[in-house]
């Protein structure tokens, strides 16, 4: 999946403690654990079609 676009938006202090923690305990990015988090949610209501593989 190539990386294209930029996306900066501000969240409470408790959210980013909580996915720098879980970002951490995955060994991964915060920035690859939101986009996964996004795109599920979006697969899931049908905003993104599920990624096949």
């Amino acid at each position: 999946m190539a990386k294209a676009a930029v996306l900066s938006f501000r969240i409470n202090d408790d959210t980013k403690e909580a996915i720098t923690r879980a970002a951490a305990a995955e060994d991964r990015s915060v920035s690859y654990l939101v986009e996964r988090i996004l795109r599920g949610w979006l697969e899931e209501h049908g905003f993104l079609t599920k990624a096949v593989g």
